[in-house]
């Protein structure tokens, strides 16, 4: 089983920026929600990338093309097991350097775009502390490369 998340991430006024969503409410553990990337199952004859970018829209963010997601996971995890049901699934996270927009329907589950300096302590879990570091490095890199004047 595999699943796939889309980071998406952007500078604002000098901050690193990134989309998350939180748990929907069968998925709350502990009496705390879970928030973490758009994302979710891949399914049988889909590639991990389209799922990613699949899973943020059904999550509730504008799609994004896929041109602008990058075609190499920013981190894999070859084996992750789900608190919740108990299953192992091969995981990829990857990269959009793009403002995300969130769509106008009420009815999806609660979704942000946080600061990377402020990102709530629910976010950090389940790997994303490694995920947030890459796309800090990744950043960093493109800063250095195209220094703003």
């Amino acid at each position: 089983m595999k699943a796939a998340f889309l980071v998406m991430a952007y500078m604002r006024n000098g901050i690193l920026q990134m989309a998350g969503v939180t748990s929907r409410p069968d998925q709350i553990t502990e009496g705390r929600p879970v928030l973490g990337f758009p994302g979710g199952h891949v399914e049988e004859g889909e590639e991990p990338i389209d799922a990613a970018i699949r899973e943020a829209w059904e999550e509730g963010f504008e799609q994004v093309p896929k041109s602008l997601v990058n075609p190499y996971p920013i981190h894999y995890n070859p084996s992750v097991t789900s608190s919740r049901s108990g299953k192992t699934y091969e995981v990829y996270w990857f990269l959009a350097m793009v403002e995300p927009r969130m769509l106008p329907d009420a009815d999806r589950q609660e979704r942000g775009i946080f600061p990377i300096v402020s990102i709530p302590e629910a976010f950090m879990g389940m790997g994303n502390e490694e995920v947030v570091e890459k796309v800090r490095q990744v950043f960093k890199a493109v800063e250095v490369f195209n220094p703003v004047s």
